[in-house]
């Protein structure tokens, strides 16, 4: 439970491999025991690393940038995919984490598009709805957010509506694409929200939902989503080495 307060507090990078552990507290076995032992020493050998923020622009010049991205059937045990949310304020010279979500998905997607589409749905409705009224407030008359995505089929779902091959959505998943289509695809009654397809390699949300294997993956997987070692921040700002 430390862990996974640090985890939602702080440590963004721990969401993933604590909730993952959390799920099979029922199901523990001794592969589990191993991966709490790496986990722990991880986080013994990571003190320096920090969630950190940084603002040099001007409120009119930022905007809510939302990444959602799903892995499919993460879980071995029920072979279901996991969501992955971040929400950052961005600008030219600012990059401010506000949210980071790490969930498994409620029931077992079937393709890559649609659990793209079920994690697509939770990031906008619980993450970045959620926020409109804080950015009606804060953020001058006409502001607009973007929706981050790296399935181009899933981003063609939303734009048209259409979507015959996936007709169980909205009973296994309970999506409406109808919905989704309305909200962000229908230029007449969509909300200030566009749709960004955005390449793996900048898809802040991927760290919530992968293993990596690689450390230079891993290291970048973390700068994205603003956990950095505080001795090296002043450098990576310097370099701009976060921006997406």
């Amino acid at each position: 439970m430390q862990g996974l307060y640090a985890a939602r507090l702080a440590r963004h990078d721990l969401l993933r491999p604590v909730l993952r552990l959390a799920a099979n507290v029922t199901t523990w076995d001794e592969q589990c025991d191993k991966k709490l032992h790496r986990l722990m020493r991880y986080i013994a050998s990571t003190p320096k690393k920090r969630l950190v923020g940084w603002c040099g622009d001007s409120i009119s010049e930022c905007s809510p940038h939302a990444y959602a991205d799903p892995d499919l059937a993460g879980c071995e045990r029920t072979m279901k995919s996991t969501t992955g949310s971040s929400l950052i304020m961005e600008g030219p010279n600012t990059r401010f984490p506000v949210a980071g979500r790490s969930c498994r998905q409620s029931c077992t997607a079937c393709s890559s598009t649609e659990a793209e589409l079920v994690a697509c749905h939770f990031t906008y409705k619980n993450v970045l709805i959620p926020t409109f009224e804080i950015w009606d407030a804060f953020l001058p008359e006409g502001w607009h957010s973007y929706l981050h995505g790296d399935n181009q089929a899933m981003n063609r779902v939303i734009q048209t509506g259409r979507n015959p091959t996936m007709r169980h959505l909205p009973r296994v998943h309970r999506i409406n694409i109808a919905w989704l289509h309305e909200r962000l695809g229908n230029p007449l009654t969509k909300d200030p929200v566009d749709i960004i397809d955005t390449s793996t390699d900048f898809m802040a949300a991927d760290i919530y939902t992968k293993a990596f294997n690689d450390p230079e993956k891993w290291a970048h997987a973390k700068q994205l989503i603003n956990i950095v070692p505080i001795d090296q921040l002043h450098y990576l700002i310097d370099n701009h080495s976060l921006a997406a």
